[in-house]
């Protein structure tokens, strides 16, 4: 599930310039469309190309960098109002189906991070790694979302434009993009996206206030507003967000996460991919990439990630 700013039934098989005639994502369109897969909104036809494009050019890249488990599978679904950005579900044997939500606007400027997170090399690989990597570490096999191991997993999918592409992304995306018929200064929006990384905390402020300081929805709101530079309906859903039932308490998986993901890959002395490659295969808890002197308390000196000393015994009953 991506923090980012940002098909139901039919398939998307169909040639418009500079479409292929099959998704190799497998985009599929929102309700409204027509039964040969045409949606009736211009403004979700250029997002559904835009998608297919990015989403290639990234499972290319992660394939060539990181390495792909033969026959993994990743459809998208373009949906309505929801309270997240976009949300990958694993259906098991290396597929998985990532759903974007369109109520909102996504900014053509992060919609390359936003699926580095959620696909390629974010959720849908940290998955499809954890499959194939449980037959040497079994707990890999059990996915806990509100448990240190969805800090990591938030923190890797934050980190993993980072990785692929890496520094230097914006023109990429703005070439890909250029091809499904969407402008965008690619340069600009990197910078953009690395300055909005820094209001990150913001959120984890926002449901302190929310839920510790008892604030109502005015006060929370005026605060997403003016701390993340985001627009009224923006900030609504980020609240939306704060106020459901089982994402309320997530927002510290994006605020804490990011950071400490980033740091453990910026100091890996074989480098980020790798350290991300690790950091996929292996059974990791966050203390693990807790850093000091710039090297990870987990790690045995030559960049492979250990559980450090105490970490995995059971809390003392008091």
């Amino acid at each position: 599930m991506s923090s980012r700013a940002a098909a139901n039934p039919t398939s998307c098989a169909r040639r418009t310039a500079g479409w292929p005639t099959s998704c190799p994502a497998g985009v599929r369109w929102p309700p409204g469309c027509g039964t040969t897969g045409t949606p009736t909104s211009s403004r979700g036809d250029r997002l559904a190309g835009a998608v297919t494009a990015v989403v290639a050019e990234l499972r290319r890249r992660t394939r060539e960098g990181l390495g792909l488990p033969a026959g993994e599978h990743a459809e998208v679904d373009l949906v309505g109002a929801r309270p997240w950005t976009a949300f990958t579900r694993y259906r098991g044997r290396l597929r998985s189906r990532i759903s974007v939500a369109t109520a909102g606007r996504v900014r053509a400027g992060s919609l390359l991070p936003l699926l580095a997170h959620e696909a390629y090399p974010g959720h849908h690989v940290q998955y499809c790694r954890a499959e194939v990597a449980a037959a040497r570490h079994p707990e890999l096999a059990l996915r806990l979302v509100h448990s240190p191991q969805g800090l990591v997993a938030e923190g890797a999918a934050e980190a993993a434009v980072d990785v692929v592409p890496g520094p230097g992304w914006g023109p990429v995306a703005e070439r890909v993009l250029a091809g499904a018929g969407v402008h965008v200064d690619g340069p600009a929006a990197e910078r953009i996206e690395r300055e909005l990384d820094l209001l990150g905390r913001v959120r984890l402020d926002a449901a302190l206030l929310r839920h510790v300081d008892r604030a109502g929805p005015d006060e929370v709101l005026a605060h997403l507003s003016r701390w993340l530079l985001v627009d009224d309906e923006r900030a609504r859903r980020m609240l939306d967000f704060l106020d459901h039932p089982q994402w309320r308490t997530y927002p510290v998986t994006y605020a804490e996460g990011g950071p400490l993901v980033r740091a453990r890959l910026a100091t890996a002395p074989d480098g980020p991919v790798a350290a991300l490659a690790t950091l996929l295969d292996s059974p990791v808890l966050p203390a693990d990439l807790v850093t000091d002197g710039g090297t990870p308390r987990g790690d045995d000196g030559r960049g492979a990630m250990v559980a450090t000393a105490g970490v995995l015994r059971p809390p003392c009953p008091h």
